[in-house]
């Protein structure tokens, strides 16, 4: 009786260790699918993808329908992207077709300031970089270019009403349940230079000459730029579709700091996502915590950004973003997320590998056993088209 009491007592014990996954409750489980490479570019990758996604037992996947300033689906603003062979092909609404009918979320990915990369422009003469260089991000020297890439520059009014067009062209016309920021700041604290963005600056503030990088007014200012935008689309969106998700990847590099304001997103990116979960006028953050669990270094900063993003959510959601790579890894991390009270992971990448049906396969046997529902947003309405 003794020892079926131990084994009793025992079996309690491991039962309340076990991490949330097994428990059926709602969290978001996602990849992102880049559109650099294969994966979305034909109607058989896409089969492909969504096949993968739904043997993980996956809720929701972020495609990238803007990369560089170009369109994975029928924009009224911005070119074709150049690796689309079919000029008849719609990935984005094939996309939402087959993702939907097979239970996962579409959220349309959307690089947002970045706008190309190379050392060619873009072929198209309706390029925004080719129509409009006037726009494009400038650092204190006068180079344009950050490691190959271009952005635009947050602040240039037109900027910002061409991106928020672009955003609204795809919540109008296609059936999405999300839109998605990613590279929503600046590339590093001395861009922000173009004429444009002085110039206003200047006249907003009395300033006259060229600001210090570090000058505080002028590091807030530009702060505030990138805010508005996320702002102006999220009212947008809002007023459009209420019910759809506006969420951002955000940046958790460098240790976390026990005060947001100390970070390195906030200091030397420009990007105040806090600022942005504290207003209200975003509803998830994914924060892209790509740490390495074989450096003990790595693995408490990656620990110590879950707690982070945790204690900045206020109310809204914060999904953990992971890097993909072994299933062993990957599992930990999704562990070590639930533990800390995130409300789901999104792995980066999800793109077509020899090993992506063998990792599907691996979380559905680990982590994601059963599939479960999005968490709901009480704050928002459903869709009334489910």
């Amino acid at each position: 009786m003794k020892q079926l009491l131990s084994i009793t007592a025992l079996l309690l014990l491991v039962l309340t260790m076990l991490p949330s996954f097994a428990q059926d409750v709602p969290e978001f489980r996602a990849m992102w699918v880049s559109s650099y490479g294969p994966g979305l570019l034909t109607p058989a990758e896409v089969d492909e993808t969504i096949q993968a996604a739904k043997l993980a037992n996956l809720n929701a996947i972020l495609v990238q329908v803007r990369k560089t300033g170009d369109a994975y689906y029928n924009s009224s603003y911005e070119p074709r992207a150049e690796n689309l062979t079919d000029p008849s092909f719609d990935p984005l609404a094939y996309i939402i077709k087959k993702a939907h009918a097979n239970g996962l979320e579409v959220h349309a990915w959307i690089n947002t300031y970045k706008v190309w990369q190379g050392t060619t422009p873009p072929k198209s003469p309706d390029h925004v970089y080719n129509r409009h260089p006037e726009w494009v991000n400038t650092n204190i020297d006068g180079q344009k270019d950050k490691s190959g890439s271009y952005g635009l520059d947050p602040g240039i009014p037109e900027v910002q009403q061409h991106l928020f067009n672009v955003y609204m062209d795809v919540v109008k016309k296609y059936d999405v349940d999300g839109i998605h920021f990613d590279y929503v700041r600046y590339w590093s604290p001395d861009f922000g230079y173009s004429k444009l963005a002085v110039d206003r600056f200047n006249k907003e503030t009395g300033r006259t000459g060229i600001p210090a990088m570090d000058d505080p007014v002028w590091c807030d200012w530009r702060r505030a730029r990138v805010t508005d935008l996320v702002r102006q689309v999220y009212n947008g969106a809002k007023q459009i579709k209420p019910w759809v998700k506006v969420t951002g990847s955000v940046v958790c590099s460098h240790p976390c700091p026990a005060e947001f304001e100390d970070s390195h997103p906030y200091n030397m990116l420009l990007q105040d996502w806090e600022r942005w979960l504290r207003e209200g006028i975003i509803d998830g953050v994914m924060p892209m915590n790509y740490k390495s669990e074989r450096n003990p270094d790595d693995a408490q900063m990656f620990r110590d950004w879950i707690e982070g993003m945790v204690r900045w959510k206020h109310d809204r959601h914060a999904y953990n973003g992971i890097s993909v790579g072994s299933v062993d890894d990957y599992g930990v991390q999704v562990g070590e997320t639930r533990r800390r009270g995130a409300d789901g992971v999104v792995g980066f990448d999800f793109g077509p590998r020899s090993s992506r049906m063998g990792f599907a396969m691996g979380l559905r046997q680990s982590v994601f056993i059963r599939w479960v529902p999005t968490p709901p947003m009480p704050w928002k309405p459903s869709n009334p088209q489910l």
